[in-house]
């Protein structure tokens, strides 16, 4: 048996007899055996706000702790940066390779960002996607993670973080766009998430954070086929 099977089924067991066009779905089951072994090479940006919006409601301090359990949950021999963004957009840490001593420094390194400045999203989504477009493997499955609360300050128009999206799809790169609360802009990050085949999220109660982040970064840990269609 192969690691991954896929089952199709149509919506409708039967088919009447009409004059006009009928319309019927396929429902597609894809399921991976527990033995399935991980064949591709995560590599990780995880790109945070640190504004200073973020210091309502601990998002800083929560959105520090999903961070960490990314870095916990990624298995040895990942790529991982992260980046963080307000006024400036900057690399926070990188493991070429990922390994518990690297781990430990970035955690480290994680552990002192504070929030303060503005929000330059479109910079920030810019600078985190140059720095995935850099690695070339076929390989390799990459994945931006961003967590934001607000407004950007930088480039305000939905268009461009759409055009982001697509050069992000070109690339093989996808987006998980996490908003947290009311305050941020939906429209830019659902269009930057599916234009590049990734996911858009919202959390309303910043506690739910470190686990959204936690259930991608697992998913992500272990990619056994990539660029599937049906």
């Amino acid at each position: 048996m192969g690691a991954v099977s896929l089952s199709v089924e149509l919506s409708s067991r039967y088919l009447p007899q009409v004059d006009s066009p009928l319309n019927l779905y396929f429902k597609a089951r894809i399921s991976v055996s527990p033995g399935a072994r991980r064949s591709y090479r995560p590599f990780v940006v995880a790109l945070i706000d640190t504004s200073s919006s973020m210091v309502k409601e601990k998002k800083i301090r929560l959105a520090k702790e999903a961070l960490k359990r990314l870095l916990v949950l990624m298995p040895p021999g990942s790529r991982v940066v992260t980046m963080a963004f307000d006024s400036k957009v900057r690399e926070v840490a990188e493991c070429r390779e990922l390994d518990e001593e690297c781990r430990e420094k970035m955690i480290h390194k994680v552990s002192k960002l504070i929030a303060f400045g503005n929000t330059v999203l479109y910079r920030a989504l810019s600078a985190a996607l140059k720095k995935l477009e850099e690695q070339k493997d076929d390989k390799v499955v990459k994945r931006l993670v961003l967590v934001t609360d607000g407004i950007p300050t930088d480039v305000k128009e939905v268009r461009p973080y759409g055009e982001l999206g697509r050069r992000a799809a070109e690339e093989d790169v996808e987006v998980v766009a996490i908003g947290v609360g009311r305050e941020y802009n939906e429209e830019m990050l659902e269009a930057i998430a599916v234009n590049s085949r990734g996911v858009f999220e919202h959390i309303e109660d910043p506690s739910g954070i470190p686990k959204v982040v936690e259930l991608y970064a697992s998913r992500h840990s272990s990619i056994v086929f990539k660029n599937s269609y049906v």
